[in-house]
């Protein structure tokens, strides 16, 4: 993670102990987190409209401009260069798109 510091230290100043943040930035900063603590301690197991909403905020914050995708292609490419022997895709059935 490029960031980890500067999230720690964002963390601290603008995400309350419990509760929603007071400024947007806080607030996708802690939506992004629940999502990763999640994924992480329950692999989004007990997923609900709360989770739902995290996401939506972030979408709805994060994919105005081009350049967030472009981001998000960076950030394949930097895994990609992380995981250079090929990775087997286990098809997904019904899956079109």
């Amino acid at each position: 993670m490029k960031h980890l510091d500067e999230a720690k230290t964002l963390w601290a100043e603008i995400v309350p102990k419990s509760g929603q943040a007071k400024t947007q930035q806080g607030e996708m900063l802690r939506a992004s987190e629940k999502l990763r603590d999640s994924w992480f301690r329950e692999g989004n197991g007990y997923w609900d409209k709360d989770y739902e909403h995290f996401v939506a905020y972030l979408r709805e914050h994060l994919t105005v401009a081009e350049e967030h995708f472009d981001r998000l292609t960076d950030l394949v490419v930097e895994w990609i260069h992380a995981h250079p022997e090929p990775v087997t895709h286990e098809e997904i059935p019904d899956l079109e798109r």
